[in-house]
C-alpha cells in the first residue's frame, strides 16, 4: 500500500509502475554528473568560435608567349659498342670432376656438422624450457580447477 511519504510492502506490479513514473519525472532532473539536483539548471554554452579560414585557391599566373621560338637540338646518342661474343672458358680454368666430387663432399659435411650443432643447441634449450612449462602447466590447472 502507498500512502503520503512512506511505502508499506509494495507488489512487484507497484514497484515497477513507480519506478518508471520516478524515471520520468526525476530523468530530465538529472544532471551530467549524474547527481540529482533539486532545479533543472542550464550548461554554460561555450563561446562561439570563430570560423575557420579556409585556404584559397591561387589565381593561375598568366604565361607569356615568348617572341622567338628558338629551335633546340637534341644531343645524339653515340652508336652502341658491339657485345664481345661470350666463349666457353677454356679447359684450363675449369676443374675437374674428381675436384667437384671432392668439393661437394667437404660442403656436405659441413653441413651435417651445422645441422647436427642445431639439434644439440635445441635440444638444450628445450631441457631448459621443460621445468618451467610443467609448474606453468600445473599453475594453470590450479586456475581452472
Amino acid at each position: 500500500m502507498v500512502t503520503m511519504g512512506t511505502v508499506d510492502k509494495l507488489d512487484f506490479f507497484t514497484t515497477i509502475s513507480l519506478h518508471s513514473i520516478f524515471c520520468q519525472v526525476v530523468g530530465p532532473i538529472m544532471n551530467e554528473s549524474t547527481e540529482f539536483s533539486f532545479m533543472p539548471t542550464t550548461t554554460a554554452t561555450a563561446p562561439a568560435k570563430a570560423p575557420r579560414k579556409r585556404r584559397t585557391r591561387k589565381a593561375t599566373a598568366v604565361k607569356a608567349t615568348p617572341a622567338k621560338v628558338v629551335a633546340v637540338k637534341t644531343p645524339t646518342k653515340p652508336a652502341a659498342k658491339p657485345v664481345a661474343k661470350v666463349s666457353r672458358p677454356s679447359e684450363s680454368r675449369l676443374i675437374s670432376f674428381d675436384r667437384y666430387v671432392k668439393d661437394f663432399n667437404q660442403r656436405w659435411a659441413i653441413h651435417q656438422w651445422e645441422v647436427n650443432e642445431l639439434v644439440k643447441d635445441i635440444s638444450k634449450g628445450v631441457s631448459f624450457v621443460t621445468p618451467y612449462h610443467a609448474e606453468l602447466v600445473k599453475t594453470v590447472k590450479q586456475w581452472t580447477v
